[in-house]
Order: C-alpha cells, then sequence, then structure tokens
C-alpha cells in the first residue's frame, strides 16, 4: 500500500486520504500502513488533524481558521459535540454568526453522516490553509510540521528500526568495544565493524526494494486472477 506513497509529496497524499476517511476507515486504513511499516503508521497518527485537535488550538489561531469557514459548516458539525467545545467556538464567531450557529443547533437534526462530511470539511480546509501559509502550524505545534524530505526521513528511519530489531547499529553508530587493548587495535576493529554494518545496512536496503517489488508484482498478479475469475 505504501509503494505509492513513497514518493516525494506522497506523505500528505497518504495523510489527506486518512483525514477525510470515516473512523473506521481510518483504522483499517492505519492497520494496514503499520503492518507494512510501524514508522509510516506512527508519523501519520502524529500529523493526522482532527477536529478535536484542531479545537485544542490557541483562539488566534482559531480565529484564523473560523473566519473563513461557513456558520452553517461549523453548526454541523458541532451537533453532539459537548457544550465546552462548541462555547469555544461560539466565543470566537462574530454576535451574527453565534446567532446563525445556535439557530441550526436549535433547530436542525443532521444526520451523523451529514456531521461527519462538514467535520471533514473543516479538517479539509484547515490543511489547505496551513498548506497555503495562512495557518503557521509550526506556531502551533512544531510535531505537525511536514518536513520536504520526510518520505527520505521516514524510509531512513524504518532502516535503521530494522537494524536495531536484529541487533546491529545504524551505520553511523560506532559500534561498542568487547575487547579494548591497544588504541590502534579498537580503531581497526571499529572499522572493520563498521564495514560489516554498512555493508548489512546496504543489505538491508537491498531487501526492502526487493519486497517492494515482490508486492508490487503480486498485487499485479492478483488484479489479473480478479480478471480471469470475472471472466470464467
Amino acid at each position: 500500500m505504501l509503494d505509492r506513497y513513497k514518493k516525494k509529496g506522497g506523505f500528505v497524499q497518504l495523510l489527506n486520504l486518512i483525514e477525510t476517511s470515516g473512523k473506521q476507515k481510518q483504522e483499517q486504513f492505519l492497520s494496514l500502513i503499520g503492518q507494512e511499516s510501524p514508522v509510516w503508521e506512527e508519523a501519520i497518527r502524529q500529523k493526522s488533524l482532527s477536529l478535536d485537535k484542531i479545537l485544542s488550538w490557541d483562539s488566534s489561531h482559531l480565529r484564523e481558521i473560523f473566519s473563513r469557514l461557513q456558520p452553517l459548516t461549523l453548526a454541523t458539525a458541532l451537533h453532539g459535540m459537548p457544550k465546552e467545545k462548541t462555547d469555544v467556538v461560539m466565543s470566537l464567531m462574530s454576535v451574527t454568526d453565534q446567532r446563525k450557529i445556535q439557530q441550526v443547533l436549535d433547530e436542525s437534526s443532521p444526520t451523523p453522516a451529514e456531521v461527519g462530511t462538514c467535520i471533514m470539511k473543516i479538517i479539509t480546509e484547515t490543511r489547505g490553509f496551513i498548506q497555503g501559509g495562512i495557518v503557521k502550524i509550526e506556531k502551533i505545534d512544531v510535531s505537525l510540521v511536514i518536513v520536504e524530505n520526510i518520505e527520505e526521513q521516514l524510509s531512513s528511519q524504518a532502516v535503521t528500526r530494522s537494524l536495531g530489531a536484529i541487533g546491529l547499529p545504524a551505520a553511523d553508530e560506532a559500534p561498542p568495544s568487547s575487547e579494548p587493548t591497544s588504541e590502534a587495535r579498537s580503531e581497526g576493529r571499529s572499522d572493520h565493524s563498521k564495514e560489516e554494518v554498512d555493508f548489512l545496512k546496504k543489505k538491508v536496503n537491498q531487501l526492502v526494494g526487493e519486497n517492494a517489488s515482490l508486492k508490487q508484482e503480486l498485487a499485479i498478479l492478483r488484479g489479473k486472477l480478479d480478471q480471469i475469475k470475472k471472466i470464467a
């Protein structure tokens, strides 16, 4: 599943897909992602937006967001939410918009699907405000910042974690010396160990690539098998 998202910009595409899915689908997607790469799952969970997360932000940032949203969208999204969260939104709106929101809350009965659609719209537009620079996410929560080369960083972290899982240090880590004798002998052993670790790291990268290729080939074969079944 992750292969198509490992290119530049793929992380944000996947993030948008997760953020605009229902809760059940989100967990299904995240479970699949976690099976392929726990590193990617952790990053998606950390950086994804939710209405609860947005409502926890400082009022100055929320005002910037809510001033650009339709009051009807906000009011529908707030249906069924605790009063303290509704009060947060109301306190940031103009008197006119407060009346519109309260009227919708008092007189309408949106379906869960309608509420969910409005929540997703708020999340989608907020993500757009972040990408457009309208909302400075680094001033709100630095953990939500998405660096430009995040796909490469996650791949590197995944390899490092794989090396750790089999008891090997990453290539840029100095291996421990088990028998410290002379300085020259220790340096020689360290250089030799580092060469072995570098070789193993390259091997792991190669295996990760081969595994991705096999998954892609398997997906193609499954597609052909499904076509054959339909014809039969």
